[in-house]
């Protein structure tokens, strides 16, 4: 029972978090004002900021909880495992579980306000250098939000949104966006003793045109360690100018050092939202649904009361002949570079039914289908052989791709 209260609660704190993300502005101004009006506008997007703000506040305070809780576990797990107490040891192990799912949400949540901010832009791709999530420091999170926190005061037609709170951003302490010019902006934050000497060094490097002695003058007055966060600085700076010269002017060299153009203009991805609703919609009294879409995507649509839908689910694709990877909705919280879901052009309360596991959505795309659909739009596709996809990676077509033979 404990348990279920404690699910009920974050699911309450999520929806409040949600509303401030999705639905502040909009209720506060009304949805039908006229986008012409400046001054309405304008009023508009202060709100919206506003709701961001408020949202940015609890997934801050949610996230140091989740973390200074992982500590505490950690020496209950210590004494679980001196005493042999293996109840209370998985009992900790559960908890830690549903602390990781828990802080996938949330940085769902920030994200779904990174990808507003970019327009769901192809360029967040961009933004991730690494498949791991950044370690939460809540003393780091704390002074970075003291910056945020003054920004988005000050500003508000501007918004300052903490990178480490995301599940994708992971270059620059802050993004930054500002809706008079429509410009965003990665900034990295050097507070802390050390690092404002250093920053102040960047900045005057930069304005000696990068001159070499001045780093051998630096070093003799502040030693090899100065001299390494200044390299670090500088690198990181780098990221950050490429990053947002690509942003604004939509090309230039990406933060790994690649040559890029986002073309213009960028086509909106068709989404099958009212198909996904209205079987959804049949789970409420049939307990599942089945469809597919294109000849080619199976969906299978259960509710939480349904018996064993991935049984029922992979039966149904192996009756089909469809032997390729069945896929849970729910992944969508583990993987960084995907639209959040509490964005996604689907009802609220669908959404919620599908995070917090009342409704359960299946997946399984059938390539040989999927390829045969191209032809009928010209393209030839097929499968790469092994030899082939070698190649491929030796002349870096594949390097920065996730692919698996």
């Amino acid at each position: 029972m404990q348990a279920d209260n404690n699910i009920n609660d974050f699911e309450n704190k999520v929806e409040f978090i949600y509303y401030h993300i999705t639905k502040y502005g909009i209720d506060y101004v009304g949805g039908d004002f006229d986008i012409t009006d400046e001054t309405k506008s304008e009023e508009f997007i202060k709100k919206v900021h506003e709701g961001w703000k408020i949202a940015q506040d609890n997934i801050v305070d949610e996230l140091i909880l989740i973390e200074n809780t992982r500590k505490e576990n950690k020496k209950h797990l210590k004494e679980a495992n001196s005493n042999r107490d293996e109840i209370l040891k998985q009992q900790y192990l559960k908890e830690n579980k549903n602390l990781d799912f828990n802080e996938h949400i949330l940085r769902k949540l920030a994200d779904s306000i990174a990808w507003q901010i970019l327009r769901e832009n192809h360029i967040v791709r961009r933004f991730c250098t690494s498949d791991k999530l950044q370690t939460i420091q809540p003393s780091n999170l704390k002074r970075e939000k003291k910056f945020v926190d003054s920004y988005n005061e000050s500003n508000p037609l501007s918004f300052a949104l903490l990178s480490d709170i995301t599940s994708f951003i992971q270059i620059g302490d802050a993004l930054i966006f500002n809706y008079e010019g429509y410009a965003i902006a990665v900034v990295e934050l050097k507070d802390g003793e050390i690092n404002e000497i250093v920053g102040k060094a960047v900045d005057n490097f930069y304005k000696t045109g990068g001159c070499e002695r001045y780093l051998h003058f630096f070093k003799e007055e502040h030693g090899e360690k100065a001299l390494k966060q200044f390299e670090r600085m500088i690198k990181q700076d780098l990221k950050g100018v490429r990053l947002t010269q690509v942003l604004n002017e939509g090309e230039g060299i990406d933060p790994i050092g690649d040559k890029i153009k986002i073309p213009d203009p960028v086509y909106p991805t068709t989404h099958f939202e009212e198909y996904i609703v209205q079987l959804l919609k049949d789970v409420d009294t049939e307990n599942y649904s089945l469809g597919f879409i294109d000849s080619c995507l199976y969906i299978g649509a259960y509710s939480s009361k349904y018996p064993c839908p991935e049984i029922a689910f992979k039966l149904w694709m192996k009756g089909q002949g469809n032997k390729y990877f069945i896929c849970d909705f729910r992944l969508i919280l583990f993987q960084q570079v995907v639209i959040p879901p509490f964005i996604l052009p689907l009802p609220k309360e669908q959404i919620f039914d599908l995070i917090f596991g009342r409704k359960l959505i299946l997946f399984c795309l059938n390539f040989d289908e999927w390829m045969k659909l191209g032809e009928e739009f010209e393209l030839h596709i097929e499968w790469v052989s092994r030899k082939k996809m070698v190649h491929l990676y030796s002349i870096d077509v594949l390097k920065h791709l996730n692919v698996s033979s």
